[in-house]
């Protein structure tokens, strides 16, 4: 197994952030990402990260620490199959009628519920985050009431959980778009897994 690295630190000022990372990005070996943050806590300071799947150069780091004043935290980061961590830990979802879960719990759909197997892969929306509970909640409770749309857009759509749960409600047409072809693949595939192929068209497009 593999082990990749992390290079760490805080600066208290945007630009000073931004070119430490600029100046990261140029060292050798190259590292595989390099992230500038404003830290969420209040306090004014900003988190430059960089990535590498090789031992970072201590010396390099040493220099660039001397030039923009800043002290890296580096740490080793073991390889993880994250997506089997995810099957592993990801509970189902409750979200009105709709139940969203991934195979290993294709046994636990209560009777009555609308079941929505998503699997753990590269495309975001498992029902988990916020913001995907509660567009599912708002299509139950839009249901609820007896609307009806005309049609439904997904746009961003991840995993087209949305898209398919809007295909359990109603018998419209469904666009299901992202900006990612590998959410899109993902897309199609759940739409098949899930019974609702032919019911979902799912394109990449870059917004609406």
């Amino acid at each position: 197994m593999s082990t990749s690295y992390s290079a760490f630190t805080t600066i208290d000022n945007k630009p000073a952030a931004e070119a430490l990372g600029e100046a990261l990005e140029r060292m050798e070996p190259e590292p595989t990402g390099v992230g500038v943050f404003e830290m969420e806590d209040g306090s004014g300071l900003w988190e430059v990260a960089a990535y590498f799947i090789e031992t970072p150069d201590a010396a390099g780091l040493a220099l660039l620490e001397a030039m923009h004043g800043a002290r890296f935290v580096v740490s080793e980061i073991p390889e993880t199959d994250w997506v089997a961590k995810v099957k592993r830990d990801l509970a189902p979802v409750v979200a009105g009628r709709f139940f969203v879960h991934g195979s290993h719990d294709g046994d636990k759909v209560p009777a009555g519920a609308e079941p929505l197997l998503i699997e753990a892969a590269m495309a975001f929306g498992t029902g988990h985050h916020g913001t995907t509970l509660g567009c599912l909640q708002a299509l139950d409770h839009l249901a609820d009431a007896g609307f009806q749309p005309k049609s439904v857009a997904d746009i961003g759509c991840g995993t087209a959980v949305l898209a398919m749960g809007a295909a359990r409600l109603w018998d419209v047409r469904i666009i299901a778009s992202d900006i990612d072809e590998v959410a899109v693949d993902v897309a199609l595939a759940n739409a098949k897994a899930n019974g609702l192929e032919g019911r979902i068209e799912c394109v990449e497009a870059a917004g609406f």
